[in-house]
């Protein structure tokens, strides 16, 4: 009779590797796509992101989530732009040190 549900312990070494094997899979990314946002920022936006790919259908989508994208409201005349209030505020935050890493890269 063998034990059902039964699984071998997970050690502190498991979970070591299992993150130095994200860490590489996230700077090899990192390094071919954008290299100056960096191992540690580009972890932070991931994580605040998600893993779920079909969470934003479009870039559109993210930039909402994140907050930095204007609100337009019209009615018949009048036209009013806006910034958003509501907005993850950790990924808004990640994505404005992104953009300070670009200026000091690339210059103005």
């Amino acid at each position: 009779m063998r034990a059902v549900g039964v699984c071998r312990p997970v050690t502190v070494d498991d979970i070591q590797r299992h993150l130095r094997s994200l860490r590489g899979e996230l700077a090899s990314c990192v390094r071919h796509r954008d290299p100056e946002l960096g191992i540690q920022l580009a972890a932070r936006i991931l994580a605040e992101i998600g893993d779920d790919r079909s969470r934003f259908t479009d870039a559109r989508g993210l930039k909402a989530y994140a907050g930095s994208s204007p609100i337009t409201r019209a009615s018949g005349r009048k036209s009013a732009i806006t910034r958003r209030w509501v907005r993850n505020d950790r990924l808004a935050h990640a994505g404005h040190l992104w953009r300070i890493n670009r200026r000091i890269q690339h210059g103005w």
